[in-house]
């Protein structure tokens, strides 16, 4: 199973993925009542596939399971019809009113139940499928099948905006308001083209692409030293890019940081969610649980060394190493990556959940009404027809058609 079953990370989206359904902005836009209508009729057409399956050409019956559904988490939000999400992260550290939980799997957010807390023995852990985090049961699952006991879970988190667009962009921003403090030069520009060149040095040797043509202030919103650094990119293969770089700059640089400073924990830091998401990504779609154990140890070491780093920032008043919500999915992700792998001779790939390649799929399909009418009784057709175009040109490249 391990060697026939791989991710499907590589080839043309139109080959790896299925466009079920296009919606334009303004059918959603003031009412979600048309977002739902289509999704309660996806639902119950895929559903068939589990309860009545689908006729091959051979004669024989097929059944597809539906095993959860993954997205962004304003995507689960409204999908779900979530009570518990991001959207209730209290903006400051003694909100007047309690928060009703941050995160639909488990209580994390409410009082007594940090969702900041990323030791071992967080008492969030154990309020996992505790509470219902909506009023009503979604649609999803009304109609496709899930596991009863913990249905929240059908409701899967996304390593590529948790990581990517989440903590790991975070935190490489945080590194480099550290690397300012000892860069060589008279002001912050100079600094930043120093620290922009080593970079792309490093993607050179790496043979990698290098994401930008210049650092500034803005790209790591590192301006002002009284707020937290937050980057504004949304190239997620950039924070891939730039944690490979941080990591092999910072070892590089050990012998000049002062023992238990900020820079050596967060060099630390880096060389550990780095070679986490390197073997994520190299791994097959089912990890063997020896190596699952070890890429979920480097995930919760990195998790373990980032609260000592928000710590330590706090205790010397600096704005550094913010805890926010996606911080506490990728916790949900790295544990239950440890916990499968106790559990079962393989761990399913924590990449499964991501959704980048999903994404160049809904770039695709968007940039494609762009060129068909605007009339709303058109644009959903045409869309599609189109796609089913590409689509066909795409399958017959890659020999697809040749083997039905």
């Amino acid at each position: 199973m391990q060697e026939t079953q791989q991710m499907n990370y590589t080839g043309a989206t139109h080959c790896t993925r299925f466009l079920l359904s296009v919606l334009p902005k303004f059918y959603y836009d003031q009412t979600d009542k048309a977002f739902h209508s289509m999704v309660d009729f996806i639902t119950r057409d895929i559903g068939n596939l589990t309860k009545k399956g689908v006729a091959g050409p051979d004669g024989l019956s097929y059944y597809v399971a539906i095993i959860s559904i993954k997205g962004d988490w304003p995507f689960l939000h409204k999908v779900g019809g979530l009570r518990r999400s991001f959207y209730n992260q209290p903006k400051r550290s003694e909100a007047k009113k309690a928060c009703v939980g941050i995160c639909h799997w488990c209580q994390a957010g409410q009082p007594g139940i940090p969702f900041e807390d990323l030791s071992p023995n967080c008492e969030w852990q154990f309020t996992l499928g505790v509470e219902t985090p909506w009023v009503e049961q979604p649609i999803v699952l009304k109609n496709l099948c899930h596991d009863r006991s913990f249905p929240e879970s059908f409701l899967h988190p996304d390593p590529w905006h948790g990581h990517h667009l989440g903590e790991g962009r975070n935190f490489v921003c945080n590194i480099m308001r550290l690397l300012l403090d000892i860069t060589p030069g008279r002001n912050v520009d100079i600094r930043l083209d120093t620290l922009f060149n080593e970079y792309r040095s490093f993607c050179q040797r790496a043979h990698t692409q290098c994401y930008c043509t210049k650092f500034t202030e803005n790209l790591f919103g590192v301006k002002s030293p009284n707020d937290f650094p937050n980057g504004s990119w949304t190239k997620g293969n950039f924070t891939t890019s730039l944690v490979k770089w941080v990591a092999s700059f910072l070892q590089s640089k050990r012998n000049i940081f002062h023992p238990g400073s900020l820079l050596e924990k967060a060099a630390q830091a880096a060389m550990e969610i780095d070679l986490c998401y390197r073997k994520m990504y190299l791994a097959p779609l089912w990890i063997d649980a020896a190596e699952a154990k070890v890429i979920a140890g480097h995930g919760l070491q990195f998790l373990e060394i980032y609260q000592a780093l928000a710590t330590q920032a706090s205790r010397e008043g600096r704005a550094l190493f913010l805890y926010n919500s996606k911080i506490h999915m990728n916790d949900h992700i790295f544990r239950n990556l440890a916990w499968e792998a106790e559990m079962a001779p393989v761990a399913l790939n924590p990449m499964t959940w991501g959704v980048q390649l999903d994404e160049d799929l809904i770039g695709k399909a968007s940039r494609l009404t762009r060129h068909v009418s605007s009339k709303p009784a058109f644009t959903i057709k045409r869309t599609l027809q189109r796609w089913l175009i590409a689509s066909f040109a795409a399958w017959s490249k890659a020999g697809m058609l040749e083997r039905i």
